[in-house]
């Protein structure tokens, strides 16, 4: 295995590499590229994983190597162009259809909230509210709140949940108690 310093040195220069070829792309392209957008797309070019990035450290690419090899590659994919917005007064979809839930972020006093579709643990509920501060999450039903060990910090009580549960009304939560 390479030694740290070999590794480091190799990343410095991609860095740089990369940061020079990433002004000449940003021209050529129209578009404000960054370093993540140009990581992604040799990743994409080389057939590369990108988890973990540093096959690309391998790859031994100057500036002129990464301009040469993304000249023609579409970064509109990472960078779609909005035709347009529209808020509405009244909504156009029933209530009674189930909203997509990707990501909904709540911040209440401070604290900040996350719920994700999907989560890989379904435990306490699915979903529930993840607090990445404390360290904490929260059974959106119960409003039982439990530390990282699955252990019980006891509940929020139903005047926090319902508050709670009202930022993220559009979308499907378990069912409650609180009234």
């Amino acid at each position: 295995m390479a030694d740290l310093d070999e590794i480091e040195q190799r990343l410095i220069a991609y860095i740089e590499a990369s940061q020079a070829a990433r002004t000449v792309l940003t021209e050529l392209h129209g578009l404000e590229l960054t370093g993540l957008d140009i990581q992604s797309a040799l990743a994409e070019t080389l057939n590369i994983p990108e988890n973990p990035p540093h096959g690309l450290l391998d790859q031994g690419l100057t500036s002129s190597r990464i301009v040469g090899l993304l000249r023609s590659f579409d970064f509109r994919k990472f960078h779609p162009e909005v035709l347009g917005e529209v808020t509405l007064d009244e909504p156009l979809i029933p209530s009674h259809l189930p909203r997509l839930l990707t990501e909904k972020t709540v911040k209440i006093k401070g604290e900040v909230w996350q719920v994700h579709k999907n989560d890989a643990d379904p435990f306490p509920s699915n979903p529930h509210a993840h607090n990445y501060d404390a360290s904490v999450v929260l059974d959106l039903g119960t409003g039982e709140m439990y530390d990282r060990n699955r252990k019980s910090l006891g509940p929020i009580g139903c005047k926090k949940l319902l508050r709670l549960r009202g930022e993220l009304s559009s979308f499907a939560l378990p069912p409650t108690d609180c009234t």
